[in-house]
């Protein structure tokens, strides 16, 4: 965009550190909500503007935009000036990873472009690592490797997102390689994959030699085009690397590795422990260097281990006797896990749900809940499945799962409003409209999850005229 513009009645926040100015405009929001906004928005850009050495704006600008102009996007804009659908931010918790996301679009998108063959691994890939970089700041390492793995309340994006969308390998494709036919799962990617493989990229240079490449490509790259080919470029110079073998495997091969562990523990004459095992490649060969996590009651060692082919032995010899041996414990490497599998199931069921193959997707789904009884995702939507074939007694058993699971432990995700809004239509099927009510009022306290909202807002308009008629 060369112009981001936007117009409507709005309540104006404004504060400025360090000749910045920051601003909160919303459609519906008060004062205490805006400050929230700005002042944690205002930490965000600081520490980036000094990462990055430069923000490129005078201002940075949070404006509400109706949600039916932003249909189902969560953020959007550039140039300073980030755009929200109305009730897409909460009021009482700061989105920080979608944010740090839009925030990344200062200089990921506006101020460094990209090449066409490269586009949203660059614009959206990177203004996702500026998601990572801000959990790495502000909550540490192994929040930033939680993140990366399995992603935030409201912000799926992640390996497992990954995994959900491509585990079957239907769509999947290389980030290096760019398909003008396959447009929309090539932005998909640079989402759902492309921040963890920048991560891990970092992982294998170094945070400092990554950093200084960022600089670069800042300094570099202001107002011009950047790609894959000469992100390599600058990594291997900054660390003295060659990267051959880290492109080929994660920018120009599509999936990820598998692999497995086999170990025994035994005591030495000396009394110390060894630890002997195997790790395996299960599917394609990657070269990775892992982590081996060495437990005890109150300890973990942590041991580096370079793996090259399908097989790897190690043995390390310690003074203390491991509870567990644990391969890559902070999920360091994007890969197959056995929690991860069930995922592209989940996707497809979902899919069969929205497309009229209810009785498909209710056998999917049960498939799954046998295995994870607690899949809130795969509650919430069987009991569409089941709504939309007027099973309402199951619709609202795996509803309720869902809704009772929130209100113990106050964990939200997208599936929360969903299921709520789902009880509300499901006794209003039913003719009891005051239950019914309950779960719409509680729909519209939640975020709004692509018209909920409306959903909830509809039946009390038809409540209201009913009466007046």
């Amino acid at each position: 965009m060369d112009y981001t513009f936007n117009a409507n009645k709005f309540f104006h926040y404004r504060s400025e550190i360090d000749d910045i100015q920051v601003n909160v405009f919303f459609i519906e929001g008060n004062e205490e909500k805006a400050k929230m906004y700005a002042s944690n928005s205002m930490k965000l850009v600081t520490y980036l503007k000094d990462i990055y050495g430069i923000f490129p704006y005078h201002s940075y600008n949070i404006s509400e935009v109706p949600p039916s102009i932003t249909k189902g996007l969560g953020g959007s804009g550039g140039q300073g000036l980030n755009f929200y659908p109305t009730n897409g931010l909460r009021d009482d918790v700061f989105e920080f990873p979608l944010i740090a996301h839009e925030v990344g679009h200062m200089w990921w998108g506006s101020w460094v472009m990209s090449t066409d063959a490269s586009s949203a691994m660059i614009d959206e890939g990177f203004s996702q690592l500026n998601a990572v970089l801000c959990f790495r700041h502000f909550y540490g390492e192994k929040a930033m490797w939680e993140f990366l793995k399995n992603g935030g309340e409201l912000y799926p994006q992640s390996a497992r997102n990954y995994f959900a969308s491509f585990g079957n390998g239907e769509h999947d494709m290389p980030m290096g390689t760019y398909d003008e036919g396959a447009e929309r799962y090539f932005n998909e990617l640079a989402y759902v994959k492309a921040h963890f493989v920048y991560a891990m990229l970092m992982e294998t240079v170094g945070y400092d030699s990554f950093m200084r490449g960022i600089r670069w490509i800042i300094e570099e790259y202001a107002n011009k085009q950047f790609d894959i080919p000469n992100l390599k470029r600058i990594m291997e110079e900054e660390s003295s690397m060659n990267l051959d073998y880290f492109f080929d495997q994660w920018f120009f091969r599509k999936g990820a590795p598998e692999f497995s562990m086999d170990y025994s523990i035994s005591q030495l004459d000396d009394g110390r422990y060894q630890v002997s095992g195997t790790v395996k490649q299960l599917r394609e060969v990657y070269q990775v260097s892992a982590e081996i996590g060495l437990i005890s009651a109150d300890y973990q060692m942590i041991k580096k281990l370079d793996i090259t082919g399908l097989e790897t032995d190690f043995s390390y010899t310690l003074n203390y006797k491991p509870i567990a041996v644990v391969f890559d414990p902070d999920y360091k490497i994007l890969r197959w896990t056995d929690e991860f599998k069930n995922l592209p199931l989940l996707n497809e069921a979902i899919v069969k749900a929205f497309s009229g193959k209810d009785e498909e997707a209710i056998t999917d789904f049960m498939q799954i809940i046998e295995k994870e009884p607690f899949n809130l995702t795969a509650h919430t939507f069987i009991g569409q499945a089941y709504y939309n074939i007027e099973k309402y007694e199951l619709a609202k058993t795996h509803y309720q799962t869902v809704t009772e699971s929130f209100e113990s432990e106050g964990t939200m995700s997208h599936t929360i409003p969903y299921a709520y809004c789902g009880l509300g239509k499901t006794y209003e099927a039913m003719g009891q409209n005051e239950k019914a009510s309950l779960y719409y009022k509680k729909v519209l306290q939640l975020i709004d999850v692509d018209g909920t909202h409306a959903r909830a807002r509809a039946f009390f308009e038809k409540r209201e005229s009913n009466v007046k008629d």
